[in-house]
């Protein structure tokens, strides 16, 4: 993998190396496990100094290591096989959680080692000595002189000269400046030269080194993580002689500044949001021989300490409620913060940066965080901050449904009846009578209009969503149905049927009536017909319009008119129509 990492490093609890397959070598310079075995009891004396120095970075353990050593023998025949022989290598199973420790770090400081993948882990066995430090070696022998050796501890005044072994036993891990010095002196008595007798050239005097034992990292105190405020002032670490401690401050997406003093760090923690880093570690305080002045360790166990806290960003402030139409709404816009993830949640659900948005019409709720998105030291990624740093405040959404598409209406122009539109959950349906100026139940208006009432229908929220009222009404395209357009008209046409007065019969049996007077309050075309019956009521013809001119019988007859107006009222009159026959000439004579 290519974390772009290309030369070796370490952090906080981790090392790092860069392998010529292109993998990594990741290791912990923090955790050791150490079996509690035998030897643990017969020597704890003599590391019980180290031991208090280093107990923050062992894990004692207790398993079959004990037994197993226990049954070692101390003594064993030379021609049997010893210990040695039994077991040549010692290779021991991995510690998983140290691993995941260190894979932890690692990937808190390179989120790109996230999803790594493990080729193979491994472990190893260390042996160190009580003290933690070197031997003196001893110097080269010279015939008729011996060599001898003093050591002066940090702090101290130097030691009598004495062999390599008293020397040796001098040595201890405290930290400081060391400082060990040879020489050689004449063994035996020389003519008037005594033994024991020293150079009196500076050159052939003594030689001297010196060697610095550093400190372990400091222990720095934890940092609280905070909301929206500066981070606590950093702790001093303990005071070591010989050694001055400095410090070093990271801001969120900044880098690492110069070690200084604790006033300098503590001056640079501000109330920025992130990830922030601290740093303290131990540098020399004075030249130590060779070893100039602010020199640090080359061991990663005594070079630095590191802790990080989060400074978390005040939670997210949602808009005022959002009203859309028939379809799924946009995310409410969230400020970017870095080193945080904004994620939502939808309706209560589980908080997701790309949470899954309903469309389903009716009230919908949106809340907010901040999340971290890389772990910061102990802190995981995903974290979120408390109080006034946790959740955004709710805010509500409406979804409307679709507007509804024309009333159905009954027909005619009687009185209105209108089908209710689809039912949706979470809303009222309103109707409008007068295209939409006023709003209310499915009660149609029962006045006569003879232009026609404009009905439409609507959805309003049944409820308050939040702080969306209800009665709200949709945006545009769900707002108001279209309209349907319907007469109201229950008044019959007025009719007057013309008088005729009794005619003569004509010879063409044709006679001119006057024509039917009619009118309507609503219609302008009328349907009107007529039917005209003889005295027997036999109907002898019929037709249509206001002129029932035409073939009469002898006698009475009567035309009866009937008009009905576009919304079907209809009316009637009747016309009686009398003819008298010819008279018959009656001639007399006598």
């Amino acid at each position: 993998m290519d974390a772009g990492v290309e030369t070796s490093c370490s952090g906080f609890g981790f090392g790092l190396r860069k392998r010529l397959d292109g993998g990594y070598t990741v290791a912990s310079w923090s955790g050791n496990v150490v079996d509690i075995v035998p030897d643990t009891f017969r020597f704890f004396g003599d590391y019980l100094p180290s031991l208090r120095l280093q107990w923050r970075n062992l894990r004692l353990r207790v398993g079959g290591k004990f037994l197993e050593e226990w049954r070692i023998p101390r003594r064993w025949a030379l021609d049997s096989a010893s210990p040695f022989e039994q077991v040549r290598t010692l290779d021991p199973e991995p510690y998983q959680p140290i691993l995941e420790q260190a894979r932890s770090h690692v990937t808190a400081a390179f989120p790109a080692f996230r999803d790594m993948q493990v080729a193979e882990s491994w472990g190893g066995v260390i042996d160190v000595t009580p003290d933690a430090v070197p031997v003196i070696s001893a110097v080269a022998t010279v015939p008729g002189f011996t060599a001898e050796y003093a050591v002066q501890a940090p702090g101290g005044t130097l030691s009598a000269y004495s062999d390599l072994a008293t020397a040796n036993a001098l040595l201890t891990n405290t930290p400081g400046c060391w400082t060990i010095k040879a020489r050689y002196k004449l063994t035996a008595d020389c003519g008037g030269i005594a033994a024991g007798t020293i150079s009196s050239n500076v050159s052939c005097q003594e030689t001297t080194i010196n060697a610095v034992v550093f400190p372990p990292a400091p222990l720095l105190t934890p940092i609280a993580n905070t909301c929206d405020s500066k981070l606590a002032d950093i702790t001093a670490v303990a005071d070591v002689e010989g050694f001055t401690a400095e410090y070093a401050v990271q801001a969120p997406g900044g880098a690492l500044s110069a070690y200084g003093d604790l006033t300098t760090a503590n001056a640079l923690l501000t109330n920025t949001p992130g990830c922030w880093t601290i740093k303290v570690r131990y540098k020399l305080a004075a030249a130590c021989g060779g070893i100039a002045a602010n020199a640090t360790s080359a061991n990663i166990a005594c070079q630095e300490t590191t802790v990080n806290a989060v400074v978390f960003p005040p939670a997210p402030i949602l808009t005022a409620g959002l009203v859309v139409c028939n379809g799924s709404f946009t995310l409410p816009i969230v400020t970017a913060v870095p080193g945080f993830t904004i994620q939502y949640s939808i309706d209560g659900g589980m908080y997701s940066a790309s949470p899954t948005i309903s469309a389903a019409p009716g009230c919908h709720t949106v809340q907010a965080q901040y999340v971290l998105t890389s772990a910061c030291g102990n802190t995981p990624f995903g974290s979120i901050g408390t109080g006034s740093c946790g959740t955004s405040n709710i805010e509500s959404v409406v979804i409307f449904p679709a507007a509804p598409s024309a009333p159905t209406v009954n027909g005619g122009c009687g009185p209105i009846v209108v089908t209710d539109p689809p039912a949706v959950a979470g809303f009222n349906i309103e109707y409008s009578f007068d295209d939409g100026v006023t709003w209310g139940t499915n009660t149609p208006p029962t006045a006569e209009n003879c232009s026609g009432y404009q009905i439409r229908t609507r959805y309003v929220l049944a409820t308050d969503c939040g702080g969306i009222l209800a009665g709200t009404t949709g945006p545009a395209s769900c707002d108001v149905s279209p309209s349907t357009t319907r007469k109201l008209d229950h008044t019959a046409p007025v009719v007057t049927c013309p008088t005729v007065p009794p005619v003569c019969e004509v010879a063409s049996g044709t006679y001119v009536i006057p024509a039917l007077i009619a009118s309507d309050n609503c219609s302008t075309n009328l349907t009107i017909t007529y039917d005209v019956k003889d005295s027997n009521g036999v109907t002898i013809r019929t037709g249509s319009g206001v002129d029932a001119s035409g073939s009469f019988s002898v006698g009475v007859s009567t035309i009866t008119w009937t008009v009905t107006d576009e919304c079907g009222n209809t009316n009637s009159c009747t016309t009686q129509i009398t003819i008298y026959p010819k008279p018959t000439p009656i001639i007399s004579h006598n």
